[in-house]
């Protein structure tokens, strides 16, 4: 299996503390991203979003995020700061402000991983104050395929149920933010494409902890592993937990814990919450 793995998260920026709209900072559009090593950068409403070259190792993966993000630092006047949290709210003067190119939200339609077929979910409003950041992973196995053929597109809702049965507990880990489900990333999404899958349920917080990069690309490697000897993880982690009332870190840490041993998934990364990212 020859696994490629990609990403294309958002971010926020911030002049004087308080959240601005970077729609007119950075190079690039939806259907013309500009094109820098390793990568490509652009507008996305008020957001900065980027994507990375298909990477061929977890090295390669954490390698390219921070290249593309060191570039995109320099390219940003200084006296915006970065912003990785997974949900903004803008002033209402601010967003009567602005061209309604920056106030658009999303593009192409994306699925629900629970549906057979492929079922749009709904666009958002756009006349929302709040803005969301999404760290979508783009999980390469094939090419040319069509993305709505019925045996591909079975493929990519199983690969998002299987990463997302270990992702979306988890994640509760390093993403706090209780807004975006509002608008997306509420259940295991998707949008089928000729290499793979662009799996779209993680915010972008993800990017705040540079020893979780590789640990994306470990887990992914090892989910397409253990799928081509028919061995999937039935159901969500928060399944095999024991509890009454909230779960709490160290039961999600344990649960995982147990079902690494039995899948082979990848141990995260010791004091992985104590390495902040630095490009800011």
């Amino acid at each position: 299996m020859n696994l490629l793995l990609g990403a294309d998260p958002e971010f926020f920026v911030k002049k004087d503390n308080v959240n601005v709209s970077a729609h007119e900072l950075v190079p690039g559009t939806k259907s013309e991203p500009y094109r820098i090593s390793g990568g490509h950068v652009q507008v996305d409403g008020t957001a900065i979003e980027f994507n990375i070259d298909p990477a061929k190792s977890s090295f390669e993966f954490s390698y390219n995020i921070e290249g593309v993000l060191s570039q995109i630092r320099d390219m940003v006047p200084k006296e915006y700061s970065f912003d990785y949290k997974p949900s903004v709210r803008y002033s209402k003067s601010l967003m009567d402000s602005l061209p309604d190119k920056a106030k658009e939200l999303g593009c192409e339609p994306d699925y629900s991983a629970y549906s057979i077929e492929p079922q749009r979910n709904a666009r958002p409003n756009t006349r929302n104050l709040m803005r969301t950041g999404a760290g979508h992973i783009h999980i390469g196995w094939t090419e040319k395929m069509d993305p709505f053929d019925l045996s591909h597109y079975w493929d990519c809702r199983h690969v998002t149920l299987q990463i997302n049965n270990v992702v979306s507990p988890l994640s509760k880990l390093w993403d706090s933010d209780e807004n975006r489900p509002s608008m997306y990333g509420n259940g295991p999404t998707l949008r089928p494409k000729p290499y793979g899958v662009e799996y779209r349920t993680p915010s972008n917080a993800w990017l705040n902890y540079p020893k979780l990069w590789g640990w994306f690309y470990d887990l992914a490697e090892s989910v397409l592993e253990n799928m081509q000897k028919g061995k999937y993880l039935q159901h969500n982690l928060r399944n095999y937990i024991s509890y009454y009332g909230s779960i709490s870190s160290n039961k999600l840490l344990e649960a995982y814990e147990n079902k690494r041993k039995e899948f082979g998934f990848p141990a995260l990364p010791e004091n992985w919450e104590s390495e902040k990212i630095k490009i800011v």
